[in-house]
């Protein structure tokens, strides 16, 4: 356990250079922090080695956790066809199972920061929210808690008996998804009054690209080299 009393995680899906960015955007805006990120690689094919990397520490998440998957039956919009959504939100859930810390910092691997955020996260810790971050609108399904940079609080989740991850609130319809990554904790802590810290999107200390694992690598390199001055 750090200082901090805080992890800081990421999900890699065959990303390794985003994690790298990643990795050097939060020491240079973060000097007070001096852990490492841990990294869950979930991608089908592994682009990390397990253990001690180079600014990180890397775990395999077993292929077991994503079983129940594989007897659903196939989506039709392409996107979803895989239910990405729903094992991307149980690999934040075994994270959280396996966090040992109060906090945890939830990351993609697309984001950079562009300032510190330890005065957030004093914010967070402080008033005790059981979870922070952007709560995004998309028209078409339901409100999330975007899992793109989300402060969880680990004991309280714990205390109040609560799951990031619902399998029965991962719903597609007419092979739509209504439920995303983050919108099964948001509305749980909605409907109990829990308390919730919103954080404006792209704010003062970090950016997001947004489909860093599906968009075309090429635009997504084009937005690293423009924030060079953030992580270089």
């Amino acid at each position: 356990m750090n200082n901090h009393n805080l992890t800081i995680a990421t999900v890699n899906f065959m990303t390794p250079r985003y994690i790298d960015i990643l990795v050097k955007s939060l020491h240079k805006q973060n000097a007070w922090w001096d852990d490492d990120i841990l990294v869950y690689d979930n991608g089908t094919q592994k682009t990390t080695t397990p253990g001690q990397n180079d600014g990180f520490y890397a775990f395999h998440v077993p292929t077991l956790l994503y079983t129940e998957f594989e007897t659903m039956p196939v989506i039709n919009n392409p996107g979803w066809r895989h239910y990405a959504s729903a094992k991307h939100a149980k690999t934040l859930q075994y994270i959280i199972d396996n966090t040992h810390t109060k906090y945890l910092l939830l990351l993609d691997t697309d984001v950079v920061f562009t300032d510190s955020f330890k005065d957030v996260f004093s914010v967070f810790s402080r008033y005790e929210y059981v979870v922070g971050g952007y709560i995004r609108e998309p028209q078409g399904y339901n409100k999330r808690l975007a899992p793109w940079c989300s402060f969880i609080n680990i004991a309280k989740m714990h205390e109040l008996g609560l799951r990031y991850y619902d399998e029965n609130k991962i719903l597609y319809v007419n092979g739509n998804m209504v439920d995303d990554t983050g919108a099964s904790i948001y509305a749980t802590c909605v409907a109990n009054d829990y308390p919730i810290m919103r954080i404006p999107n792209d704010n003062s200390f970090y950016l997001h690209f947004k489909g860093g694992s599906y968009t075309d690598v090429k635009k997504v390199n084009s937005w690293i080299e423009k924030l060079k001055p953030y992580w270089k």
